[in-house]
């Protein structure tokens, strides 16, 4: 669920009541079988995607804020620098020069 809904959906309670249990639930079952909570599980696909879509992507900044569902470019930058301490730009360069 969270493969196909990550860009649009990033709310655990959301992913709750579209599997019909409590969030209370959803984060015991997520944090005993992969040891985080949804919004951990939610934030680890989004990053995996970020840097797979800078490292390869040709996509601007701009048009990567819009595919991946932020309100702006200003918010992907500072969702990124708290995730990354680096800018989206930075974090391109860095995985392009990556061996």
């Amino acid at each position: 669920m969270v493969d196909r809904e990550f860009k649009e959906n990033r709310i655990a309670s959301s992913y709750a009541k579209d599997l019909n249990v409590s969030v209370k639930r959803l984060t015991e079952v997520c944090r005993h079988f992969c040891g985080l909570t949804p919004l951990e599980i939610i934030h680890e696909k989004l990053n995996l995607e970020l840097k797979k879509t800078l490292a390869i992507g040709h996509l601007s900044i701009k048009e990567i804020s819009i595919d991946f569902g932020f309100s702006s470019q200003a918010a992907l930058n500072k969702y990124v620098e708290q995730k990354f301490a680096m800018t989206p730009v930075q974090l391109k360069n860095k995985l392009r020069n990556q061996p």
